[in-house]
Protein backbone atom coordinates (compact mmCIF):
# COMPACT_ATOMS: atom_id res chain seq x y z
CA UNK A 1 0.00 0.00 0.00
CA UNK A 2 2.81 2.67 1.02
CA UNK A 3 4.59 1.76 -2.68
CA UNK A 4 1.04 3.09 -4.04
CA UNK A 5 1.09 6.30 -2.67
CA UNK A 6 4.61 7.17 -3.35
CA UNK A 7 3.79 6.43 -6.78
CA UNK A 8 0.85 8.44 -6.95
CA UNK A 9 3.01 11.24 -5.03
CA UNK A 10 5.36 10.81 -8.06
CA UNK A 11 3.16 10.96 -11.02
CA UNK A 12 1.32 14.05 -9.63
CA UNK A 13 5.07 16.14 -9.02
CA UNK A 14 5.82 15.14 -12.94
CA UNK A 15 2.66 16.48 -13.96
CA UNK A 16 3.07 19.44 -11.88
CA UNK A 17 6.52 19.95 -13.72
CA UNK A 18 4.59 20.05 -17.09
CA UNK A 19 6.44 18.77 -20.66
CA UNK A 20 9.95 17.99 -21.11
CA UNK A 21 11.58 20.27 -23.04
CA UNK A 22 14.73 19.54 -24.85
CA UNK A 23 15.68 23.39 -25.07
CA UNK A 24 19.02 24.29 -23.05
CA UNK A 25 17.83 25.78 -19.57
CA UNK A 26 20.11 28.33 -18.71
CA UNK A 27 20.76 28.81 -14.72
CA UNK A 28 20.85 32.45 -13.28
CA UNK A 29 23.96 33.15 -11.30
CA UNK A 30 23.57 36.33 -8.62
CA UNK A 31 20.66 37.79 -10.56
CA UNK A 32 21.80 38.00 -14.37
CA UNK A 33 21.04 35.74 -17.49
CA UNK A 34 23.54 32.98 -17.98
CA UNK A 35 23.28 30.74 -20.89
CA UNK A 36 25.75 28.01 -22.39
CA UNK A 37 27.85 30.27 -24.42
CA UNK A 38 30.42 29.13 -26.52
CA UNK A 39 30.03 30.69 -30.09
CA UNK A 40 29.15 34.08 -31.79
CA UNK A 41 26.20 31.89 -32.95
CA UNK A 42 25.34 31.75 -29.15
CA UNK A 43 25.15 35.46 -29.04
CA UNK A 44 22.59 36.01 -31.72
CA UNK A 45 20.57 33.11 -30.23
CA UNK A 46 20.11 34.29 -26.73
CA UNK A 47 20.93 38.16 -26.68
CA UNK A 48 18.51 41.03 -27.57
CA UNK A 49 21.41 42.91 -28.48
CA UNK A 50 25.32 42.84 -29.16
CA UNK A 51 26.28 46.65 -28.21
CA UNK A 52 29.49 48.40 -27.36
CA UNK A 53 28.54 49.58 -23.89
CA UNK A 54 30.15 52.03 -21.28
CA UNK A 55 30.02 51.51 -17.63
CA UNK A 56 29.35 54.75 -15.85
CA UNK A 57 28.61 53.80 -12.12
CA UNK A 58 28.21 51.30 -10.01
CA UNK A 59 26.62 50.35 -6.43
CA UNK A 60 25.52 48.00 -4.42
CA UNK A 61 21.69 47.31 -3.39
CA UNK A 62 21.31 44.74 -0.77
CA UNK A 63 23.19 44.24 2.53
CA UNK A 64 25.95 42.03 2.00
CA UNK A 65 25.14 38.05 3.05
CA UNK A 66 26.95 35.49 4.29
CA UNK A 67 29.28 34.72 7.38
CA UNK A 68 31.49 36.11 9.58
CA UNK A 69 34.46 34.89 8.20
CA UNK A 70 32.96 35.41 4.21
CA UNK A 71 30.65 37.59 2.72
CA UNK A 72 29.21 38.49 -0.85
CA UNK A 73 28.36 41.92 -1.53
CA UNK A 74 26.05 42.53 -4.68
CA UNK A 75 27.09 44.93 -7.48
CA UNK A 76 25.24 46.38 -9.87
CA UNK A 77 26.46 48.37 -12.65
CA UNK A 78 24.80 51.44 -15.09
CA UNK A 79 25.90 50.75 -18.85
CA UNK A 80 25.19 53.67 -21.19
CA UNK A 81 24.64 51.93 -24.67
CA UNK A 82 27.16 53.70 -26.79
CA UNK A 83 26.14 51.87 -30.17
CA UNK A 84 24.21 49.13 -31.13
CA UNK A 85 25.76 46.66 -33.96
CA UNK A 86 23.21 43.97 -34.05
CA UNK A 87 19.59 43.09 -32.05
CA UNK A 88 17.01 41.59 -32.29
CA UNK A 89 14.46 44.06 -30.91
CA UNK A 90 14.71 47.81 -31.28
CA UNK A 91 15.55 49.67 -28.07
CA UNK A 92 15.52 53.40 -27.70
CA UNK A 93 17.32 52.75 -24.74
CA UNK A 94 20.43 54.71 -24.19
CA UNK A 95 21.19 53.17 -20.51
CA UNK A 96 20.30 50.16 -18.92
CA UNK A 97 21.42 48.98 -14.98
CA UNK A 98 22.76 45.47 -14.48
CA UNK A 99 23.75 43.12 -11.84
CA UNK A 100 27.34 42.12 -12.46
CA UNK A 101 29.94 40.44 -10.32
CA UNK A 102 30.14 42.18 -6.85
CA UNK A 103 32.89 41.74 -3.98
CA UNK A 104 33.67 39.00 -1.75
CA UNK A 105 34.59 39.88 2.06
CA UNK A 106 37.07 37.43 3.51
CA UNK A 107 38.38 38.07 7.04
CA UNK A 108 37.13 41.56 7.01
CA UNK A 109 38.96 42.35 3.30
CA UNK A 110 36.84 43.29 0.18
CA UNK A 111 38.19 41.33 -2.76
CA UNK A 112 36.63 42.08 -6.22
CA UNK A 113 34.78 39.09 -7.38
CA UNK A 114 36.07 37.81 -10.92
CA UNK A 115 34.54 34.79 -12.89
CA UNK A 116 36.12 31.99 -14.35
CA UNK A 117 35.87 32.99 -18.16
CA UNK A 118 34.36 36.56 -18.23
CA UNK A 119 35.27 39.91 -17.35
CA UNK A 120 34.17 41.87 -14.35
CA UNK A 121 32.44 44.90 -15.71
CA UNK A 122 34.49 48.30 -14.52
CA UNK A 123 33.15 51.91 -14.35
CA UNK A 124 35.40 53.81 -16.49
CA UNK A 125 35.79 50.94 -19.33
CA UNK A 126 33.99 50.22 -22.54
CA UNK A 127 33.16 46.71 -23.81
CA UNK A 128 31.05 44.93 -26.14
CA UNK A 129 28.42 42.92 -24.61
CA UNK A 130 25.63 40.39 -25.43
CA UNK A 131 22.74 42.08 -23.35
CA UNK A 132 19.71 40.00 -22.51
CA UNK A 133 17.10 43.43 -22.23
CA UNK A 134 14.30 41.24 -20.44
CA UNK A 135 13.74 41.09 -16.52
CA UNK A 136 17.05 41.13 -14.79
CA UNK A 137 19.03 42.75 -17.68
CA UNK A 138 22.72 42.27 -18.40
CA UNK A 139 25.23 40.38 -19.98
CA UNK A 140 24.16 36.96 -21.57
CA UNK A 141 26.58 34.97 -19.20
CA UNK A 142 30.54 34.66 -18.71
CA UNK A 143 31.15 35.13 -22.46
CA UNK A 144 28.86 37.56 -22.81
CA UNK A 145 31.39 40.85 -22.88
CA UNK A 146 34.42 41.63 -24.19
CA UNK A 147 36.77 44.96 -22.49
CA UNK A 148 37.21 47.54 -25.75
CA UNK A 149 41.06 49.20 -25.69
CA UNK A 150 40.20 52.27 -27.57
CA UNK A 151 37.74 50.95 -30.68
CA UNK A 152 39.82 47.37 -30.55
CA UNK A 153 38.68 43.86 -29.12
CA UNK A 154 41.24 43.18 -26.35
CA UNK A 155 40.31 39.56 -25.23
CA UNK A 156 41.55 39.14 -21.21
CA UNK A 157 43.56 35.78 -20.54
CA UNK A 158 40.99 34.48 -18.72
CA UNK A 159 38.58 34.85 -21.35
CA UNK A 160 36.64 31.42 -23.17
CA UNK A 161 39.54 30.52 -26.03
CA UNK A 162 37.09 30.89 -28.57
CA UNK A 163 36.58 34.42 -27.79
CA UNK A 164 40.54 34.88 -28.77
CA UNK A 165 39.51 35.11 -32.71
CA UNK A 166 38.27 38.23 -32.30
CA UNK A 167 40.82 39.91 -29.97
CA UNK A 168 42.61 43.07 -31.89
CA UNK A 169 39.18 43.24 -34.20
CA UNK A 170 37.78 47.00 -34.42
CA UNK A 171 34.69 47.20 -33.71
CA UNK A 172 33.38 47.78 -36.97
CA UNK A 173 35.39 44.69 -38.71
CA UNK A 174 33.84 42.84 -35.86
CA UNK A 175 30.31 43.80 -36.42
CA UNK A 176 30.74 42.62 -40.41
CA UNK A 177 31.52 39.43 -39.50
CA UNK A 178 29.17 38.73 -36.78
CA UNK A 179 26.53 39.99 -39.11
CA UNK A 180 27.43 37.12 -40.80
CA UNK A 181 27.39 34.28 -38.60
CA UNK A 182 24.03 32.01 -38.56
CA UNK A 183 22.34 31.32 -35.43
CA UNK A 184 20.86 27.80 -35.35
CA UNK A 185 19.46 27.89 -32.52
CA UNK A 186 16.18 28.63 -30.97
CA UNK A 187 16.10 32.10 -28.77
CA UNK A 188 15.07 30.77 -25.56
CA UNK A 189 14.55 33.33 -22.18
CA UNK A 190 16.35 32.96 -18.71
CA UNK A 191 14.21 30.52 -16.40
CA UNK A 192 12.73 28.82 -19.42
Amino acid sequence: MPHRLVLLLTALSLAACGPFSTKPSPAIIIGEPSFAVDSFADWKAHADVVAVVSVIDQRTKREPHGTTSFTQIARWVDLRIDRVLWGHRRSDERHVEVQNWGWEVRDGVRHPEVPQYGVRLEVGRRYLVALWLGDGPGPIGEAGAVPLCGSRLCVDVRQAGWLKQVDGLSVDAFARRFERIASDRHRTRPGG
